[in-house]
């Protein structure tokens, strides 16, 4: 807040507006235990990864932070997200286990899910003024790493893993909240 004085005298007081293209950081903490679920969902050897692959992925909590930011995603979004990941892990068979660059197909799955699934909530993003989340957008956050039908494939296998259960309500997420609450350095 910036104070001035005016030809009168008399004081004003003038906020101003949060800026639309830096939004907030989402807690380290938060991303860190974004990525650390991510990553126990199922074992993936990074030593899958193909020859023929042309493209190197980023690091996976590099890579969450770095979308994260840009798209300006709300820590409820995060928090739906890691709901429906661990919704994906009951629903996996055991011993199943991920390639090569799973964990980042998993992040950005269930990132677009849970913004779409917020995306009527009318306080959710209002403080960034960013556009929405959607394939398109997720596609070019990604800087190139995966194309509009890879983004729609990763939703798609992941609403199918998850058998559609995409309703997320205050039950789920105290619940979710309570069984995390150091982890999510609730204390």
């Amino acid at each position: 807040m910036l104070c001035t004085a005016t030809p009168n005298n008399t004081t004003q007081y003038f906020t101003p507006p949060a800026s639309p293209t830096l939004p907030q950081r989402l807690p380290q903490g938060l991303t860190d235990f974004f990525a650390q679920i991510i990553c126990d969902i199922l074992p993936t050897p990074s030593s899958l990864q193909s020859k023929s692959s042309i493209v190197s992925l980023p690091e996976l909590l590099f890579f969450i932070e770095k979308v994260t930011h840009r798209a300006g995603v709300s820590c409820k979004v995060i928090v739906y997200a890691m709901i429906y990941l661990e919704r994906a892990k009951e629903a996996l068979p055991k011993g199943a286990v991920g390639n090569y660059g799973t964990t980042h197909r998993l992040f950005l799955a269930s990132l677009l899910l849970a913004s779409k699934f917020l995306e009527a909530d009318a306080d959710d993003n209002m403080f960034t003024q960013l556009p929405r989340l959607n394939g398109k957008r997720l596609t070019n956050l990604c800087g190139g790493i995966y194309t509009l039908r890879d983004i729609n494939t990763f939703e798609s296998s992941f609403l199918k893993l998850i058998k559609y259960r995409c309703w997320v309500d205050e039950h789920d997420v105290e619940d979710f909240l309570r069984r995390n609450s150091v982890q999510l350095h609730f204390y």
